[in-house]
């Protein structure tokens, strides 16, 4: 081989091994370990290049078993599933690859032609790697590793089916491929990519059962904080005669100190109680609580306005998984501010049969708000009710507005 493309070779493998890196750092929360990484994938390329080791994928699935768990320091459990669904993409793209070089071999003129061919191949399944690993991330991004665990079985069965059906780590690899009617060739490419639209197919089944199960659970919580907050709120009006003998005589002994601090301690306990959302939907209000207390533990001020009049018909779903969306990325955006600044506001209003809704929080200097699932998901729902998304970010923070037409 030539050192051309030696090098050629390493530059692909190690924009490959990139945004395998990245991919894994998204799906797993890590970060950092960029230059070993790099440099590990490097040194088994130059090993199976100069040496012809057999069967590389085996000792890149090793590697990159042995870096996650003993460098990144992820559980096995947690680690399987995003390597299944990175390396069944690494077999379906090498699978296609395979084939596309078996008909090139055929019909280009000179083995000059042929590299050049290869060259331009490489680099076009791993820009599609990347892009494919990138909508894979997005998918996954509210999913929970029981969820996630789904995929397991249709990832191995892709591999193996595919590396085995192609005898893609057989010695007899490049007879095989040469011995394949040219006819058989096109259809196995089509069944390559169908096994890939599978495999998005399925992950984004997942992230719908993800999110649902995750605004189900916000919904229960919430509930049991309404029934928690309703026996309390039971509870203190019950008190409440006690409470006002206790003032009454306070004030008769003339401790007016005391007095003052028992009205006070009433105050605050009157305002958590009376705190609880009222948006006229049942559903909603579980789910406020729920976020609500969640923004009260971690320090956050909510500001929360939010009322949907009963002759407004949206789908009580809907409106839980939008106001969660905006709820979880106003709540996140917060996280990274200082304590003195974490604070956001949602608000909604009624113009006819429109229904407004807007968000307001800060973000930390130098973020920007890059779309993902959540805004993905909120237009998704305001199309559906033939509306819109507007978001803006500025020196004020991150504002989004949302339009519902009822229907």
């Amino acid at each position: 081989m030539t050192p051309f493309f030696y090098l050629w070779w390493l530059l692909v493998n190690t924009a490959v091994c990139w945004s395998a890196l990245h991919f894994l750092q998204g799906i797993l929360g890590k970060t950092g370990r960029l230059p070993l990484w790099l440099l590990l994938h490097a040194s088994i390329t130059l090993l199976v290049l100069r040496y012809q080791i057999p069967k590389p994928f085996f000792l890149a699935l090793l590697a990159a078993l042995l870096f996650g768990r003993l460098v990144l320091g992820c559980p096995w459990r947690f680690l399987a599933a995003p390597l299944a669904v990175l390396f069944t993409l690494l077999t379906l793209l090498e699978g296609v690859s395979a084939l596309v070089m078996a008909w090139a071999a055929r019909t280009l003129p000179s083995p000059f032609w042929g590299t050049v061919f290869q060259c331009l191949l490489s680099l076009l399944t791993t820009a599609v790697l990347f892009l494919a690993l990138e909508v894979i991330q997005r998918l996954c991004f509210l999913q929970e590793q029981p969820l996630l665990t789904f995929c397991l079985p249709p990832c191995l069965f892709l591999i193996f089916g595919v590396r085995a059906g192609l005898r893609l780590d057989s010695p007899a690899f490049a007879a095989y491929l040469c011995a394949l009617d040219p006819e058989t060739g096109p259809l196995l490419v089509l069944l390559l990519l169908g096994g890939g639209l599978l495999l998005f197919s399925q992950l984004q089944t997942l992230c719908w059962f993800a999110v649902r199960q995750a605004l189900f659970r916000d919904l229960l919580r919430g509930q049991s904080r309404q029934l928690e907050a309703a026996r309390r709120s039971a509870a203190f009006r019950h008190d409440l005669r006690s409470h006002l003998l206790v003032l009454s005589g306070l004030l008769q002994d003339r401790d007016y100190q005391q007095a003052r601090d028992y009205a006070q301690t009433l105050h605050r306990r009157s305002v958590s109680l009376s705190s609880l959302p009222a948006t006229g939907r049942g559903a909603l209000d579980a789910l406020l609580a729920e976020k609500l207390s969640q923004a009260r533990e971690t320090g956050v001020e909510a500001i929360c306005t939010v009322a949907i009049p009963p002759p407004l018909p949206f789908d009580d779903l809907d409106l839980c998984a939008l106001f969660g969306n905006l709820l979880d990325n106003a709540l996140h955006a917060c996280q990274d501010l200082p304590p003195e600044q974490r604070r956001f506001t949602l608000q909604t209003s009624v113009r006819g049969k429109l229904l407004v809704v807007e968000s307001a929080n800060p973000t930390p200097p130098g973020h920007t708000v890059t779309p993902g699932t959540g805004l993905e998901s909120l237009r998704h729902i305001a199309q559906a009710y033939r509306g819109s998304v507007q978001f803006t970010q500025g020196a004020e923070g991150f504002r989004i507005r949302i339009l519902l037409c009822a229907p």
